[in-house]
Formats: structure tokens, C-alpha cells, sequence
């Protein structure tokens, strides 16, 4: 009887160990399962994640100015079950991105940082002076194949002169424009100062200049002799006008043109000798202000010489001559932004509408600063 039990007893245990060892063995079995597919959900999870939200970094990491505005909050539940997180958090002067993709057994999180410098929309103004030469070289015929009823060169100059407002008027780009037109023989002076109200300067224009420079009482007033011009005096005039509102978002221009001759100076200090000079004898110091003007005053053309108009205020030169090039518009040429020359002056309105075309992009191209940001690590 007593062996049975012991017997009885016996297998009992030996039952309870088989069955614990076969819980155990499933235990580890099924942990192993739960690992693997926790494992495989990490994989699965920051897949989804990685491309939901690949473009949200690229434009992060891109410093795109729009993109964000910081800071926000976002969540999403994707196609497999995965709960998707996007947070922007500011920090001091830095901006952080989380990025989190949670669901069963996995979460991945992802965390990018920048520091940033602040991204300016800036105010931009346009500020352009139209140099128009008076002299008796404006009074040639405007087409030198003209056979009867021939216009002179300072109508053509007129008519460029409203082209190149209206196209002002119907700008492209949203910019605020201040024009001004000034006139110039020996000495220079305002037609009209520079204004906002491009309806005012064109009433100045058509009011100012006639059929010839003897009816126009644009070029009344202004000293000289009619063969006496000095294109320095109407380069130094428009210059010295912009110096007092140059500044960060703000395009300056001058526009001169001319019937591409000086024999004549005026007293004018940064550029020596500083003398009051016409004639013949005087077109050596006349071409010398006229290089010293036309210049800028970093050689940003690589000339080896430094003249006085500043670097941002860009010179566009419309000459209308014959057909052998002079000197004055071998300077012009090698100094202005841009240089144009013809033989015929009924192409001036098309020139200066290139002109302003070539105004405007650059206009176009100060409308943003935009500063790339420092990624952090």
C-alpha cells in the first residue's frame, strides 16, 4: 500500500515538472514571437514614417520660408495603423523637429534640429533718373535714310522717354518706382524731380521737350552754348541725387543718353581736375570726368581704374551716333552695366524698354533674402 503511494506520488511530480518545463518552453517560444514581431514593427513603423514624412524634413532641413510656422502640431493615422506625430518646437534661437510613429510593440522617433537667422520679406524700391541730353547733337535727323518729313533725334529721345514710363506704369513686379528726368548740356537740371506719380512725369516730358531743343523749354535754362555738352555734368547730376536714399532694398539706376559727345566740364571735386571748361581745347578733362562718373567705385568690371559712382547704382547707356565708334562710347561701353548704341534714333523707344526689362529682373532679384539654415548636430 505504502509502495503505491510512493509510486502515485512519483508520477505526480514528475507530471507538474513535464508540465512546467513545457510552459516554460512556450513562454520562451511565444516571447520569442512577440520580439520578433516587435522587431519587425520598428522596421515596418519607421518605414512608414520615413516616407510620410520625407517631404516635411526636406523642407525642414531646406530652410524653405514657408513651409512652417513654427511652432505646430500634427497627427496622422496611417494605412497600416501607425500613429504618426510631427512637432515643431522653437528653442532660444533654434527650431526643432519630432517626429514619432507609434503602434503596437514599436514606436521610432525621430529628432532634427536647425538654427535659423531670421528670413525677411524686404520692402523693395525702385529709384531711376532718365538723363536726357540737350544739346544741338539731339537736333540731327533721327534717321540718317530720312528723305523728306524727318524727325529730329530729341523727338525719338521724347518718345523713348514715355515708352519707358508706361512701361513703368504696367511694371511686371510689385515694386514701388520713383522716377526723375533730368536734363543736361553744360550744366544739368530736374525736368521733373524724382516722384511716384508717373502721370506727373509724363506731363513733364511732354510738356518739357518739343520738335527741337530750341523750342523746348526743358533745355531753356541749362548753361551752354547748343554744341556744348558734357556728359559727366549729366552723369555726376543723376549720381549725386541717389546718394541720400541708397540703402538695403533699394535698386537705383541711371539711364543716360546721350548724342554720345562731350568737349565740356563743370567743376566738380571727386572727379579732378575741377575746372568750368568748353570747346575743343577743354574734351580731354570732359572725357575725364565722363570715365570718373561712368566708373563705379569698386572696379566691378575689372578695368583697373576706380571712379565715383557706387557699385549698386547701376548705369544703362543709350547712344545714338554715327557709324565709327568715338571714345565716348568706347567709356561708355566699358563701364556702364549696359550699353547700347544706333545710328538711328527712331529705335530709342524699343531700346529703352530693353532697358527697363534689364531693370525690373534685377528689381525681381531683391525681393527676397532669404538666409540658409545652420543644421545643428
Amino acid at each position: 500500500m505504502k509502495q503505491g503511494i510512493s509510486t502515485l506520488l512519483t508520477v505526480f511530480v514528475v507530471m507538474f515538472i513535464g508540465i512546467f518545463l513545457v510552459a516554460v518552453m512556450q513562454s520562451q517560444f511565444l516571447l520569442a514571437v512577440y520580439r520578433g514581431q516587435s522587431g519587425a514593427d520598428r522596421v515596418v513603423s519607421g518605414y512608414k514614417a520615413e516616407s510620410a514624412v520625407y517631404d516635411i524634413v526636406a523642407k525642414f532641413l531646406g530652410g524653405y520660408p514657408q513651409a512652417f510656422a513654427f511652432p505646430f502640431s500634427t497627427s496622422k493615422t496611417l494605412d497600416d495603423g501607425t500613429t504618426l506625430t510631427v512637432e515643431g518646437v522653437t528653442e532660444g534661437m533654434g527650431q526643432k523637429l519630432l517626429v514619432t510613429a507609434d503602434r503596437e510593440y514599436a514606436m521610432t522617433r525621430l529628432e532634427m534640429s536647425r538654427g535659423v537667422r531670421e528670413v525677411q520679406t524686404l520692402p523693395v524700391e525702385a529709384q531711376v533718373v532718365l538723363a536726357l541730353d540737350c544739346s544741338a547733337r539731339m537736333d540731327e535727323q533721327a534717321d540718317p535714310t530720312c528723305v523728306t518729313g524727318c524727325g529730329k533725334r530729341i523727338v525719338e529721345e521724347k518718345n523713348g522717354t514715355l515708352q519707358f514710363i508706361n512701361s513703368v506704369i504696367s511694371r511686371p513686379v510689385n515694386a514701388r518706382f520713383k522716377l526723375g528726368v533730368a536734363v543736361f548740356r553744360v550744366g544739368a537740371a530736374w525736368l521733373i524731380e524724382p516722384t511716384y506719380d508717373m502721370n506727373a512725369v509724363k506731363d513733364a516730358v511732354h510738356d518739357g521737350l518739343r520738335q527741337d531743343t530750341a523750342s523746348s523749354p526743358a533745355c531753356q535754362s541749362l548753361s551752354g552754348e547748343p554744341g556744348e555738352v558734357s556728359l559727366g555734368s549729366g552723369l555726376s547730376f543723376s549720381l549725386e541725387s541717389l546718394k541720400d536714399s541708397a540703402g538695403e532694398g533699394m535698386a537705383q539706376a541711371v539711364v543716360l543718353v546721350s548724342g554720345e559727345q562731350t568737349n565740356s566740364r563743370i567743376p566738380y571735386d571727386p572727379c579732378p581736375p575741377s575746372v568750368l571748361c568748353t570747346g575743343a581745347g577743354c574734351r580731354p578733362a570732359a572725357l575725364e570726368m565722363l570715365k570718373c562718373t561712368a566708373a563705379d567705385d569698386a572696379d566691378s568690371k575689372n578695368t583697373g581704374y576706380l571712379g565715383v559712382r557706387g557699385q549698386k547704382v547701376s548705369l544703362y547707356a543709350v547712344g545714338v551716333g554715327g557709324g565709327t565708334e568715338t571714345e565716348e562710347e568706347m567709356m561708355l561701353r566699358l563701364y556702364a552695366n549696359k550699353y547700347f548704341h544706333t545710328a538711328n534714333a527712331t529705335v530709342l523707344p524699343r531700346l529703352l524698354q530693353e532697358v527697363f526689362g534689364l531693370e525690373v529682373n534685377r528689381v525681381a532679384t531683391m525681393k527676397i533674402r532669404k538666409v540658409v539654415p545652420v543644421i545643428i548636430p
